[in-house]
């Protein structure tokens, strides 16, 4: 069974994981991205609560974007796949 603090705690994640995957889409408009390079537009406590990457990887199963190729990454110049919107 299901503690009251589990579900209020899932319950407040809920919008900050909507908020987080629609900003990684906005960003994916304006310009393909590195995951790293998508993470330079959050915050080191949203990349840590939030997860950025994991959000990515949501959208990228829910077709919603899809790689694009692999390039330098502008934030470690180490050769990295790029996303872009579908």
């Amino acid at each position: 069974m299901l503690r009251q603090t589990s579900i209020s705690a899932y319950q407040e994640l809920i919008p900050r994981t909507v908020a987080a995957r629609n900003k990684i889409i906005s960003l994916l408009k304006r310009s393909n991205m590195t995951d790293g390079e998508i993470c330079q537009h959050f915050s080191d406590h949203e990349i840590k609560t939030i997860q950025p990457r994991a959000r990515r990887n949501e959208l990228v199963k829910m077709g919603l974007i899809k790689e694009i190729g692999k390039r330098p990454c502008l934030t470690n110049g180490k050769m990295c796949h790029f996303w872009g919107v579908v």
